[in-house]
């Protein structure tokens, strides 16, 4: 999703419940549509700004995670991390 700035190919993996939080929002995102609605529009913002945006897997201290840097790839701006819960 971030390599590609689409949600095409990432959107039909996330649960209908999926909830998203992150320093930048103020408020969770509460389910799947809430949140490709909020990352459609920030994909859509890194595209017209023209920065390469790069995304790895990488090991931060409490765990996997996906690291992020923008303009060049060794410029890391931010980690990014999920967590699954089983509901059945």
């Amino acid at each position: 999703m971030m390599n590609s700035l689409d949600t095409n190919d990432f959107a039909p993996l996330l649960a209908d419940d999926f909830c998203y939080e992150s320093y930048w929002v103020l408020a969770e995102l509460g389910s799947k549509r809430e949140f490709l609605t909020y990352i459609t529009g920030e994909l859509q913002t890194l595209r017209a700004s023209g920065k390469r945006v790069w995304a790895e897997l990488g090991r931060c201290f409490w765990g996997p995670c996906v690291v992020l840097a923008e303009d060049e790839q060794d410029n890391l701006v931010a980690p990014s991390w999920s967590r699954l819960k089983a509901t059945r």
